[in-house]
């Protein structure tokens, strides 16, 4: 019986880990594999807090350093993480483009839960690479407010730069 319990949580735990994070929705993330540049661009504009109210009304005088800050420990996150493959800011020389779209953010205590959808495009064939999904992120840090906010950043880039 203890057996049986073990393996019915284990099979629970590993469902629900599933559920949360970062998943390739569409395509294969064949742009790891090439050495190009990656431009990178971020769009809070449109993402909502829990209570549906606007991310950008909301940060109102913060919302650019959360973006640019935010861009920033991302690309540093996927730069450490794939140790040669360089993201840049957007720039028309970069082999392909990601968008990052934020939809949603929950924050609870300081820490953050992120939902968003990234798309890479192949900025020369102006098509479609892949998809990714990425629902109720987050980290286990000590860091809360922005700190948790950009090391959140970096923990998505990082994770993302692995599902392939």
């Amino acid at each position: 019986m203890k057996k049986f319990c073990l393996t019915l949580c284990m099979a629970l735990f590993s469902l629900m880990a599933s559920a949360t994070g970062i998943e390739l929705s569409q395509g294969k993330a064949t742009y790891l594999n090439d050495g190009g540049k990656i431009g990178v661009v971020f769009n809070l504009d449109y993402a909502k807090l829990e209570d549906g109210k606007s991310v950008k009304t909301e940060w109102a005088s913060q919302y650019d350093a959360y973006t640019q800050e935010g861009r920033k420990f991302f690309m540093n996150g996927f730069n450490e993480a794939t140790q040669g493959k360089r993201m840049i800011k957007e720039d028309s020389v970069a082999a392909f483009s990601m968008y990052v779209e934020f939809t949603k953010f929950v924050v609870s205590g300081g820490k953050y839960k992120v939902w968003a959808d990234i798309t890479v495009t192949d900025s020369n064939a102006a098509e479609t690479v892949c998809m990714y999904k990425v629902t109720e992120f987050e980290i286990d840090t000590d860091a809360t407010g922005f700190s948790n906010y950009t090391e959140t950043m970096k923990a998505m880039a990082a994770e993302l730069s692995q599902v392939k």
